[in-house]
């Protein structure tokens, strides 16, 4: 009787160690991810404090390092994008924006179009 008692306490003890190394992992894992948001926060307003101060007279920012909203798969062809400038009916002004044309873009065919804007 003495060698099941003696396993049981082995089992239990072995089941504690195993729920608080658990835990504790549990816990750090939550800290680290707390630091890294924090850290990407911390580089999104450095970013955006940079590109105000590449903003033109109007407020623009006529060129940006790699788009946010672009991520590059494996095994994808991307282009390059082109900034298009046009006359705007609505302000009077010379006004830019980046189009992103499909790898295999073809002139004769039509496409679906996508627009962000992010303020006029």
């Amino acid at each position: 009787m003495r060698k099941t008692t003696k396993k049981r306490r082995r089992r239990a003890a072995f089941l504690l160690i195993l729920l608080i190394t658990g835990i504790a992992v549990l816990k750090s894992g939550i800290v680290t991810k707390r630091i890294q948001r924090e850290e990407t926060k911390k580089a999104v307003a450095a970013e955006v404090e940079a590109l105000h101060e590449k903003a033109n007279r109007d407020g623009i920012v006529e060129e940006t390092p790699d788009p946010y909203f672009i991520r590059k798969q494996p095994g994808y062809s991307y282009p390059n994008q082109k900034l298009i400038q046009y006359d705007s009916g609505i302000t009077h002004t010379r006004r830019h924006a980046m189009v992103f044309l499909p790898a295999d873009y073809d002139a004769a065919k039509t496409y679906p179009v996508l627009s962000f804007t992010e303020s006029l």
